[in-house]
């Protein structure tokens, strides 16, 4: 089968599969700056295209994406797993979570991968987000959420204000790390090196059972 064909029928499979069918939409004024990248459909499946920007809102979140053919479709959250683009020779990844505290889903950027437990991140109220505007830094006052996701868990949003109490109660089997959460090198500005140092113990103690 031909690869031309075959992205016609996944791209015939994704919309079909929903009861939620991406909505079409006009070619967007940027669309020649959109990154290059794939969406990952809820079965696993990568179709190529380009990236546009996100719409977030207390309602709903949905990602611009011109597939190989040219055409912009708008896809919300529920409708697929999540999103890859290239910015910089770097690989940025979202991916759709449901978010039982507002009964939806949305795009949330991936800060820090794991093992364990993977650190989310997520503007604050509605916006649309250029994807090219990439932010690693967390900062106790920032607008943007933050979103923590343990193996076999619910997601939960994490912030300056509750991250001592959410983290020393998640690390019970991480002592070491749980007394130091709060201290120098372990406040709420630096929670992407404490999620890696988290997941690498992980991962130590796995080899060690």
């Amino acid at each position: 089968m031909k690869p031309h064909y075959f992205l016609l029928i996944c791209i015939g499979l994704l919309w079909s599969s929903s009861d939620l069918n991406g909505q079409r939409i006009s070619l967007p004024e940027n669309a020649e700056s959109a990154n290059e990248g794939y969406i990952v459909t809820l079965d696993n499946k990568r179709l190529t295209g380009k990236i546009g920007d996100v719409f977030y809102s207390d309602f709903f979140s949905a990602v611009v994406f011109i597939n190989d053919f040219g055409t912009p479709y708008q896809l919300r959250a529920e409708l697929i797993s999540g999103f890859v683009f290239e910015d910089n020779a770097s690989l940025i990844e979202y991916v759709s979570l449901f978010q039982p505290e507002f009964n939806n889903w949305s795009f949330l950027k991936v800060l820090e991968k794991g093992a364990l437990v993977t650190l989310f991140k997520a503007p604050n109220g509605s916006t649309i987000r250029d994807l090219r505007e990439v932010d690693t830094k967390i900062s106790a006052l920032s607008s943007d959420k933050y979103w923590l996701k343990f193996r076999e868990k619910r997601p939960f949003e994490i912030n300056w204000s509750n991250y001592k109490s959410m983290l020393k109660e998640q690390l019970i089997y991480y002592p070491e790390i749980r007394k130091k959460i709060g201290k120098k090198g372990y406040r709420f500005k630096d929670l992407d090196a404490i999620i890696e140092e988290v997941n690498n113990a992980y991962i130590t103690r796995r080899r060690t059972i």
